[in-house]
């Protein structure tokens, strides 16, 4: 069954573009940027059973290697703003500017599980366990909707202060009482914006907003809590121009901050080139940051000093599960596009090469799917098979071809809450609009196109559907 969106919903993604719009600067991604993975989603083994990739969707683990899942295939072309990672039973749970979803175990199965979270733009996730909390971008604010059946159902936790565009959402740990997140305020009439960091001590009960003085920051991401000290966060923001050799004209300098006391004050540890992985063991409190321009670097004092790991690995996500931590990177530069560590990066085992272990689009029903053919043909090219390989998208039978050789916004893992913890506001490096993608596949980021990408998401929403 198809439904269309309210004229709230309509609203409040309007609210969004022109955020994303009054904050985009003028150095913004090239359009065709290689479809690098940049978060993960586990299994309830802590195995990675899912890949989300940049612009494209994702891709699934299955018995005959990876497939990819597109973001066509869930009706939400062109969205790069997405959580991912896997349910208990099976399947995964996915979030975007239309909701809130479940898969199948064979993710060839799409449905929205609670009827609070269709429809509406969930701009972030962050998960505890079994405990998930959804934050959802509101006309006039924003909401926390909370889970304690590992995403079943959920609830509203709290509603949010009125005139901020949210982003992003962290838990604590170590104090089910304390929430924090990330919004901007903007003046239309002036045509500026504010950063802040909003926080709760008692559950949702009562917000403070606090101003983010970071400068001309044009982008900034809440990676996460310690594990132990809820006072203890981790932020990243952007600023400043700099040269990019992977798929950008150019791109802005990230920095790492850490605040001692809420988000009070913030002090600098690090300025990676292109920050691309955030990480921190549960037990040991030991963090990891990956850069996407080459770099892996190590903190034994919970992000307060680093020391540099590997100058030149690629690293566009990280993940922490027990004593293993979990990477991404370009096969087309290194060893792997998804590997593992045991001895704290030190070196890395090689899981998934892109040139040799992803088979083709998601098969359902004994085929692959053929909406996934274009971004299945670009994610060939970009790994060195001009479109060949795998599988044809369009095809009755699966074939296989000579291999041929060969990344939030996105790979942020605070170690306790599984997955990508930050659907991020990439904005100004092309990558949203303000937390609500409303392009269509294949149009840039001109204020026109993301109109009329918004006009054609208002109209596509189902209920539930069979791949």
């Amino acid at each position: 069954m198809r439904l269309m969106m309210s004229n709230g919903s309509l609203a409040r993604c309007g609210l969004s573009l022109i955020a994303g719009l009054l904050l985009q600067s003028p150095v913004t991604r090239a359009q065709e940027a290689p479809p690098l993975p940049i978060a993960l989603g586990f299994g309830a083994d802590d195995e990675p059973v899912a890949m989300r990739l940049r612009d494209v969707g994702f891709l699934v683990k299955r018995e005959a290697g990876w497939q990819m899942l597109c973001a066509a295939a869930i009706e939400v072309s062109g969205a790069s703003n997405f959580y991912v990672d896997g349910l208990p039973s099976g399947g995964l749970v996915l979030s975007h500017f239309k909701g809130l979803q479940h898969t199948s175990a064979d993710y060839c199965d799409l449905s929205y599980p609670d009827p609070q979270l269709e429809g509406v733009n969930v701009v972030d996730v962050a998960r505890l366990g079994d405990t998930f909390y959804a934050l959802v971008s509101l006309q006039d604010g924003g909401a926390i909707y909370k889970s304690e059946d590992a995403g079943a159902t959920f609830a509203l936790m709290a509603e949010l202060p009125p005139d901020l565009v949210y982003f992003t959402l962290a838990a604590s740990p170590s104090d089910n009482q304390r929430l924090y997140a990330t919004a901007v305020s903007v003046d239309i009439d002036a045509g500026t914006s504010l950063r802040h960091l909003v926080r709760s001590k008692d559950g949702g009960q009562n917000f403070e907003v606090l101003s983010l003085e970071l400068g001309q920051t044009t982008k900034t991401e809440l990676l996460g809590v310690d594990p132990e000290d809820p006072d203890r966060l981790f932020l990243s923001f952007t600023q400043g121009v700099s040269s990019h050799s992977h798929g950008e004209e150019s791109h802005l300098v990230d920095e790492f901050l850490v605040s001692e006391d809420a988000g009070d004050t913030w002090s600098s540890t690090l300025r990676p080139a292109l920050l691309g992985g955030f990480a921190q063991d549960a037990t040991t409190g030991e963090i990891w940051i990956g850069d996407a321009e080459g770099g892996l670097h190590h903190s034994s004092d919970r992000g307060a000093s680093f020391e540099l790991v590997d100058a030149e690995l690629i690293v566009t996500c990280l993940a922490s599960r027990g004593s293993r931590l979990w990477a991404c990177g370009d096969s087309g530069m290194q060893d792997f596009s998804l590997g593992y560590s045991d001895d704290g990066g030190q070196s890395f085992s090689t899981v998934a090469r892109f040139d040799r272990d992803v088979t083709g689009p998601l098969e359902c029903g004994g085929q692959p799917l053929s909406i996934c053919k274009a971004p299945w043909t670009s994610f060939m090219f970009w790994n060195g098979q001009g479109g060949q390989g795998g599988q044809d998208a369009g095809a009755t039978s699966s074939t296989n071809s000579p291999d041929a050789g060969g990344s939030g916004n996105g790979g942020f893992d605070a170690g306790v809450a599984p997955g990508d913890a930050s659907a991020t506001e990439a904005i100004d490096r092309g990558e949203d609009s303000g937390g609500c993608d409303c392009r269509t596949l294949g149009e840039g980021n001109s204020g026109g196109g993301l109109l009329v990408g918004l006009s054609l998401s208002w109209l596509m929403v189902r209920r539930r559907r069979r791949l």
